[in-house]
């Protein structure tokens, strides 16, 4: 696994070992990242759910301002600290190690507001449409992106508050991006 494009492209990344990290294919983040190009420069961005950092990092490497990292699983903490130093980022991520949903008054309180989140929960864990629900309220900047992840064949209920911009399938995966939809006055 590589940072594809951007300050670091062709570095490598360290994935945790075992099955528990499934990192976005190659050819899945390169097309992801070719949608989100105008989004990137500046942005303040969301990895939730990060395994190794990978979409994270791609959107640093790419020009994003600042990225917080957010993981509870420990091999996967481990391989995205390793990363984060290893491309020099420390100055530019956050990192929450720990439960996303116990994390959410913390970003509500402490963190600006995310332009793009990503969210990529194991597959089958049925944390998706609840991460979703749960940005709306305090985290996102108006307009914000979200690209969502999950097994191809996945059904997802796009919670109110939000439009779907975009949806692609690339082998067995299921990228959603959607942005928050303006407050009506």
């Amino acid at each position: 696994m590589r940072i594809i494009a951007g300050a670091h492209r062709g570095r490598k990344l360290q994935g945790p070992p075992g099955e528990t990290t499934r990192p976005t294919l190659g050819r899945a983040r390169e097309a992801l990242f070719s949608i989100l190009g105008a989004a990137l420069p500046g942005a303040m961005v969301l990895d939730a759910f990060a395994g190794s950092g990978a979409l994270g990092l791609e959107a640093l490497s790419r020009g994003a301002a600042f990225c917080c990292f957010c993981e509870q699983d420990p091999a996967a903490l481990g391989a995205l600290r390793a990363n984060i130093a290893a491309l020099r980022f420390e100055c530019s991520s956050g990192l929450c190690p720990g439960d996303f949903f116990l994390a959410l008054p913390r970003f509500r309180r402490e963190s600006p507001r995310f332009s793009l989140a990503f969210l990529d929960p194991p597959y089958a864990s049925g944390l998706l449409e609840p991460s979703l629900s749960a940005l709306r309220d305090g985290i996102l900047a108006p307009g914000a992106l979200v690209v969502c992840e999950a097994e191809r064949g996945t059904a997802l209920c796009l919670p109110p508050g939000f439009e779907q911009v975009t949806e692609r399938v690339y082998g067995r995966n299921a990228l959603w991006i959607y942005r928050l939809a303006p407050q009506k006055a």
